[in-house]
């Protein structure tokens, strides 16, 4: 299956339900089924990605707030090349954005001094 926005991405049998879903989240969601580290090569192999993308992705799932990862550097032992290699733990629902601020504002703050001020010294716990 392809993702509707891009059509040269394709989509695993497994994850094809999440086409709707942002990319790092249907390929962290595939890492997890998969139940094995991701890198660069098996997110180009899988979803036909290029290589630069593939490692966008891969970058955008390790600083990702709602994707619990663990990483490793690992160096190959003849090549001495070095490779991320990502171990998906939890995909969880992104956070809603805040619609109201909860920032107090300055008669709210002069009110609860005003409190403070004209409270006895015994009633105040130091």
């Amino acid at each position: 299956m392809k993702l509707q926005h891009d059509e040269s991405i394709t989509l695993p049998e497994t994850v094809a339900h999440l086409a709707e879903q942002p990319l790092c989240r249907i390929v962290a969601t595939w890492g997890l089924l998969q139940n094995h580290y991701l890198n660069r090569q098996r997110i180009m192999q899988a979803f036909n990605v290029p290589r630069r993308k593939a490692g966008y992705i891969l970058r955008y799932i390790v600083h990702s707030p709602c994707i619990t990862c663990d990483q490793h550097v690992y160096t190959h032992p003849r090549s001495h090349r070095q490779e991320l290699r990502v171990w998906i733990r939890t995909v969880s629902q992104p956070q809603p954005l805040r619609t109201k601020s909860t920032r107090v504002h300055s008669e709210d703050r002069q009110s609860v001094w005003a409190q403070l001020l004209q409270r006895p010294w015994s009633e105040l716990h130091l």
